[in-house]
């Protein structure tokens, strides 16, 4: 079921394909609606971001897609926690990609997770004012309804070493 992808470098990290998956395809706020409430609970500044009005990402044709679920200090961050800006770097010049904002509602839907994991979706693209980004977590806290939330962070802040990150291979 896993693949193994090398990362460009001779001596960079063996990365792990976590899931492929088919992604595009549909409008956002059709993503949106396949997260019934009853069964995923979504925040409500995410169902904000990916209303009608205001995000027209995800339409398009459906491509399958690779994505590497790893912690931190796996990317080579061994001493410090880096800040995010540094991680989001750090994938990209392994030669992968950032996620897109409609990657976190596929991902929402396609994973199992379980109890009591957490998972940053790395991606760039989403800046309100005063510079705060927001990124995409995916949070399993019972043994039903999984959590799609905002967490609000600046790319010069610190993360974790152990958190795990999500981006495309």
């Amino acid at each position: 079921m896993f693949e193994v992808v090398d990362g460009p470098e001779a001596d960079g990290p063996v990365i792990p394909v976590y899931l492929e998956i088919g992604v595009g395809g549909k409008s956002d706020a059709k993503l949106l609606s396949d997260l019934p409430t009853d069964t995923y609970y979504v925040q409500q500044a995410v169902r904000e971001h990916f209303a009608p009005r205001k995000s027209t990402l995800g339409v398009g044709v459906q491509e399958m897609v690779k994505f590497a679920c790893t912690k931190v200090e796996d990317l080579g961050f061994k001493d410090l926690p880096p800040e995010y800006g540094e991680v989001w770097e750090r994938i990209r010049t392994l030669g992968h990609s950032l996620c897109l904002p409609s990657d976190a509602l596929v991902l929402c839907r396609a994973l199992i997770q379980p109890v009591g994991d957490h998972l940053v979706v790395a991606m760039d693209g989403v800046v309100c004012p005063g510079g705060i980004h927001h990124v995409y977590t995916l949070d399993q806290y019972y043994e039903s309804a999984p959590c799609l939330k905002v967490c609000l962070i600046r790319l010069n802040e610190k993360i974790h070493l152990r958190t795990k990150v999500l981006y495309r291979l």
